[in-house]
């Protein structure tokens, strides 16, 4: 994907952060990168520092959750696609406490996996796809987020 086209999702997604989910603006959440095969959300410490001095854990909980939701967003945008969708399932293990910038990065699925969730949303007007979002600090994997989002196809 060319830089021209990592630049339009980028916009996009974070004008659709910013316009639809205002948590992100508290949070100063920034999209950083889409290559097509990664997407890459940060966020400032100082916003989302706990009694500790570290990172909230909230706080990167919902970091990751948006790098996960951004992936499905941008999948069902590239490929017209009208949907709702939500997390359907999440576990979440916290490896190290974060004392800096967060940055989570969320793997864009396989092109065969992306087909299958595009062909059940056709056939069905639902479907649902697993992520692994990863909070990362100077590539050291800090937090790791084993989730489920579920679509349903909008008829508009």
């Amino acid at each position: 994907m060319n830089n021209n086209l990592n630049g339009h999702w980028v916009h996009l997604l974070q004008a659709e952060f910013d316009q639809s989910i205002p948590l992100t603006r508290a949070i100063g959440v920034r999209v950083i990168k889409f290559d097509g095969k990664l997407l890459e959300l940060r966020a400032p410490l100082a916003p989302n520092v706990n009694d500790k001095g570290t990172a909230f854990g909230g706080s990167i909980s919902c970091l990751l959750t948006l790098a996960a939701w951004g992936v499905v967003w941008i999948e069902c945008a590239r490929a017209n696609f009208s949907c709702d969708f939500v997390i359907h399932k999440g576990n979440i293990t916290y490896n190290k406490p974060v004392r800096t910038d967060l940055q989570a990065v969320c793997v864009v699925p396989d092109r065969s996996e992306i087909q299958k969730f595009f062909d059940r949303l056709e056939k069905k007007g639902r479907a649902r796809i697993r992520l692994r979002p990863e909070l990362r600090v100077e590539g050291d994997i800090m937090t790791v987020f084993d989730c489920q989002y579920a679509a349903l196809r909008r008829r508009d």
